[in-house]
């Protein structure tokens, strides 16, 4: 059986409207500071949690578009769900988000026959939080990601690996330094 790339289902969307329920709560009522810059995985489910989550809050979604990145993904290979769809794909469908950091029109990191590890997984999120402080001013970010994918940032800022319900907020605090070279 093959499903690719797969919506949100009606329990999803519902999440992501109730998501956006508590942002708006968060920010107006107990003035959690609001994110100012956005990203997103490329799968299809994240897409539309992003859309629908941020939609109907005043003042966002902010003037740049979320931005899409690869290894934001959910763990790679083997589950149809976790392959995504094409940029044309994507970029036909959600046409406000930003796709330039993809580098393939088409999916090459996932494989019928191979699972990433975990570990391989932790690797790209210490490679895509290094771009994020070299390349983002932003104090607050948000990040919109898969439960697996969650739980390899885990392993890569060294936090105790705890399962993420599907429709949650998790805030986590990262803080980085510049070293600078010798």
């Amino acid at each position: 059986m093959s499903w690719v790339d797969p919506e949100l289902t009606e329990t999803g969307l519902q999440q992501a409207q109730d998501l956006g329920k508590f942002w708006t709560n968060a920010i107006k009522t107990d003035k959690v500071a609001a994110p100012t810059s956005f990203y997103s995985s490329p799968l299809r489910r994240c897409l539309q949690t992003v859309e629908t989550t941020w939609q109907n809050i005043p003042g966002l979604p902010p003037s740049k578009p979320p931005v899409v990145h690869e290894s934001l993904r959910e763990i790679f290979g083997v589950h149809t769900c976790d392959k995504r769809r094409s940029t044309s794909q994507i970029q036909a469908e959600f046409p406000y988000f930003d796709l330039s950091l993809i580098q393939t029109a088409d999916d090459t990191l996932w494989t019928t026959d191979r699972r990433e590890t975990m570990q391989e997984h932790a690797e790209l999120w210490q490679q895509y939080l290094q771009d994020l402080f070299d390349n983002d001013e932003s104090t607050y970010v948000s990040i919109t990601t898969h439960s697996g994918a969650t739980r390899a940032l885990y392993l890569a800022i060294g936090h105790p690996d705890v399962w993420t319900a599907a429709g949650s907020v998790v805030p986590i605090v990262v803080r980085g330094r510049r070293v600078k070279p010798d």
